[in-house]
């Protein structure tokens, strides 16, 4: 009986060995029976399905965090030029200068701002071209994810309906609604990049392993390099890399030594790098709420909280409903461990991640699916150091892997394929059950593409987006501020029509309720100012509004700007002075606080200290006509400098010369001369520009008649209708 028993098991093995050698032989087969093998076709199939899927996104514009890094970012504007300073600064530096450490958190992921900058050399502020590339790599990613699977899972794709994993779980990362923020954002490249490289490391280490060719393994590690400048959080694969290597290869120690010491000599140096250029370390926290939600938290207040994010990605990332990009203060509430929420998500998440360590030893599928989620998502999950928000769905972007081949490998097990042990692939034959996967699988794909393709809708532009959050993420005081600065901004740009009013009047509920949530929210009080002002000419409650923003912080400029905006506005410009002092200072390069603390200036008729800030304004923009028109103004009306007041009128004709009272000041200050041909000839220079202008016509009337011109002043008089 012992030696039956022996001997069937030998023949298992070999019938088991021989298996794998057709396998093996059929991959090659199917590598070498022309271009479009059934793998190739399954490929297209990813690419076209990915790029179609967010396909709607192209033909929008930029939005949220796109200002940034792209539009209002000095340096990315600078095209080629900017691109030296970008690589050696944080990522918020081109926008906020050295104000950058304000925001927690260092950022230096300068390889997608690159991109843009080169973007922008090109092609301009062009959205659609750069919506267009975040589509490409997105699905670019794809077909890499299914080709590293592909070597991972080795299966003989016989025809392009096959439900392979590697197949399956690419295509559930395709359609997976969750990457909405990261796709449909410009922004979300630095996310789709790293993911990109990460993969494609992983890929050449595993090539490296397989066949020991050293090049490589020289090139998983320019990629990892490429990969870590994009997004730090590619830092993730320094244990993704083993991880695989343990699950599917059989490496030995000299292989894990030998791929594992460059990599993380390679993110040893990143981590340098970016100390040395955000100037911020990792873990460093910020005191402001809206930047990190548990400022106020206990130790256990925040790990509840964070217990219960987790149980929120699980639920996410099985049904992708209600989706935001808004997680900020107080939409994820701080929680204790009283609260149901909290034990059951802990629970749940344990028994997830028990369940994966214990299943190491048998390298299930669902083991790596685990422990790769738990690894990529540990850098963002708020345990070791909190990331300035309590969750964001673009954070599991990268660990949304996981959960893709958890499921492909669930939905495998049901039809046309069973996962051994070995990860070795074998076809089960039960038609029934593959009808019931294939089924599975459509009705999946069905719900996620929808709501893919309806999500990427609301991500048009700012209006759109923050309209939709405002219904999604109801307790967060950033979308609303956010949602009632954008309906203020909209009411700017139809002023005068009924609509103005109705934006308006939401933005002033929206901005209220802001503040119900966070009644410390600084840019709420600043913007809720301006509406009150606005809507019902409310000096009063705007000026307690930017006072109560200046008492919070004395430097901050919009308070210390809008304050002296309405005060100067309430003929009280030596009230606004001091506000227009602190607002200069606390950015010097604001041309308009210059000009309006010089405003103030002139109408206290100090001319001296008028001009001297006119000045100032204009060093920053020195092509600015009305700057010049106010000099000459100010030297002519208010310190009786003729020729000074003529010569910078006549430069502001030069930059504005369609302007008429232009023409009308610089005539009236050579008829102060007595300069009277000079004068009448500037006043029709003005006339030609505009024949009807009533004034030009009066000071014409006024001219003649100095020059005891009677009959040419009355026909002047008489078109000006003074006579």
């Amino acid at each position: 009986m012992g030696k039956k028993h022996s001997k069937k098991k030998a023949s298992n093995k070999k019938a088991e060995s021989n298996a794998e050698e057709k396998l093996n032989s059929g991959v090659d087969k199917a590598k070498k029976s022309g271009f479009l093998t059934p793998f190739r076709q399954q490929a297209m199939f990813l690419f076209i399905v990915s790029f179609l899927l967010f396909a709607n996104t192209i033909p929008h514009e930029y939005a949220v965090d796109d200002t940034l890094v792209i539009t209002k970012n000095k340096l990315t504007q600078q095209g080629f030029d900017g691109i030296g300073k970008i690589m050696t600064t944080d990522a918020f530096y081109g926008f906020f200068g050295e104000g950058y450490k304000l925001v927690a958190g260092g950022r230096y992921r300068p390889l997608s701002i690159v991109t843009f900058a080169i973007e922008k050399e090109f092609f301009g502020n062009n959205p659609h071209i750069s919506h267009f590339i975040n589509v490409l790599l997105y699905s670019l990613t794809v077909v890499l994810l299914f080709y590293l699977l592909s070597l991972l899972f080795k299966p003989k794709i016989q025809n392009i309906k096959e439900l392979n994993i590697p197949f399956l779980a690419a295509l559930l990362f395709a359609a997976h609604p969750i990457h909405t923020e990261v796709v449909a954002n410009i922004k979300g490249r630095d996310e789709i990049m790293g993911l990109l490289g990460a993969l494609g490391m992983l890929t050449l280490v595993w090539k490296y392993v397989q066949s020991q060719k050293i090049h490589f393994l020289i090139a998983g590690i320019l990629v990892y390099v490429l990969a870590l400048l994009s997004k730090e959080n590619a830092i993730t694969f320094l244990a993704v890399v083993p991880l695989t290597l343990f699950f599917f290869s059989k490496a030995k120690i000299k292989d894990y030594l030998i791929t594992g010491l460059p990599l993380l000599i390679a993110a040893g140096v990143y981590v340098y790098l970016r100390q040395e250029f955000s100037g911020v370390s990792l873990g460093k926290e910020s005191s402001e709420i809206l930047n990190n939600p548990f400022v106020n938290a206990t130790l256990a207040e925040r790990l509840a909280t964070v217990s219960y994010t987790f149980g929120q990605y699980f639920k996410l990332l099985i049904i992708p409903h209600p989706l935001t990009h808004d997680y900020y203060y107080n939409q994820v509430p701080i929680l204790d461990w009283s609260s149901p929420k909290a034990i059951i998500s802990l629970l749940i998440t344990l028994a997830v991640l028990l369940y994966g360590l214990v299943k190491i030893k048998s390298k299930s599928l669902f083991s790596f699916s685990i422990l790769y989620f738990f690894i990529t998502i540990s850098v963002v999950s708020n345990v070791l150091f909190s990331v300035g928000i309590a969750m964001n769905e673009r954070f599991v972007y990268i660990p949304s892997v996981g959960f893709c081949l958890l499921l492909a490998g669930l939905i495998s097990g049901i039809g046309h394929y069973a996962v051994n042990r070995s990860f070795k692939i074998q076809t089960v034959e039960n038609s029934k059950a593959y009808k019931v996967s294939g089924l599975i699988v459509l009705l999946i794909l069905v719900g996620y593409s929808a709501k893919t393709i309806t999500r990427n809708m609301d991500w048009k532009n700012d209006f759109t987006l923050f309209a939709a959050d405002y219904k999604n993420s109801p307790n967060s005081a950033k979308i609303k501020n956010a949602y009632g600065g954008e309906l203020a901004t909209q009411a700017e740009k139809i002023k005068g029509t009924a609509k103005e009013k109705e934006y308006l009047r939401k933005a002033e509920k929206v901005l209220t309720e802001a503040l119900e949530i966070y009644p410390n929210y600084m840019n709420a009080h600043l913007i809720l100012g301006n509406v009150k002002y606005k809507l019902h000419d409310d000096k009063e409650t705007a000026i307690k509004l930017y006072q109560r923003t200046i008492q919070m912080r004395p430097d901050y400029y919009e308070g210390n700007f809008n304050l002296a905006c309405v005060l100067l506005e309430d003929d009280k410009p030596e009230k606004a002075i001091p506000y227009f002092k602190t607002a200069v200072k606390s950015k010097p390069d604001k041309m308009e606080a210059w000009y309006n603390l010089a405003e103030s200036y002139y109408k206290l008729n100090n001319g001296d200290s008028a001009v001297y800030y006119y000045k100032k304004a204009l060093q920053l923009a020195p092509q600015h006509a009305l700057i010049h028109y106010k000099i000459g103004v100010t030297y002519g009306k208010v310190m009786n400098q003729l020729d000074e007041s003529i010569k910078w009128l006549n430069r502001a004709i030069e930059l504005k010369p369609e302007n008429t009272t232009y023409y009308e000041d610089l005539g009236v200050a050579y008829g102060f001369k007595q300069e009277y041909q000079k004068a009448i000839s500037v006043f029709e220079k003005g006339l030609k520009i505009n024949p009807e202008n009533k004034q030009l016509l009066r000071n014409l009337g006024v001219t003649y008649q100095q020059l005891g011109q009677e009959e040419k002043a009355t026909e002047y008089f008489q078109r000006a209708g003074l006579q």
